[in-house]
């Protein structure tokens, strides 16, 4: 798969939405990234997550199902940036490890998006050693510091 275009979305039914009504042919050509929102406050509150013992987990697993039914089997990517880089959800499982897992529990051909500014973070690299057992495509995100690093090449 070679996408001519990577549009970076949020995980959000206006999204989604606009998503759907793209014609096939546009779908066909593109490599979304859908980024993961985090469970603001307002929704934590509201009435749909206040019961519930696990409300980041239910937010996640909402955002997994709405995604498995308009991704139809395409290839797709998520990332996690706006969480921690420790974020997880209440049984202790890390954010992106349990997104993907959710995904790839509804049939979802998920490619995370790996944050290169969190590699030496040592709980975020054995999450994605944990993921790589499992999946052999990332999405790598670079940042303005990124091409900084470049010049040092060991990274790279």
């Amino acid at each position: 798969m070679y996408p001519t275009y990577m549009p970076v979305l949020k995980a959000k039914k206006g999204e989604f939405d606009t998503f759907k009504q793209l014609p096939i042919n546009i779908k066909n050509e593109m490599l979304p990234v859908f980024e993961l929102p985090l469970l603001s406050e307002k929704q934590r509150t509201s009435k749909k997550y206040k019961s519930l013992s696990s409300p980041v987990a239910a937010f996640i697993e909402k955002c997994a199902a709405d995604l498995s039914c308009i991704m139809e089997g395409r290839f797709f990517s998520v990332d996690v940036h706006r969480w921690p880089s420790n974020a997880t959800i209440e049984s202790g499982e890390h954010v992106l490890s349990y997104f993907i897992g959710c995904l790839k529990n509804k049939g979802c051909n998920v490619i995370p998006v790996i944050g290169y500014d969190r590699w030496e973070d040592e709980e975020y690299a054995t999450v994605l050693r944990q993921i790589s057992k499992n999946i052999n495509k990332f999405v790598i995100r670079l940042d303005s510091f990124a091409f900084d690093d470049m010049i040092e090449q060991e990274p790279f």
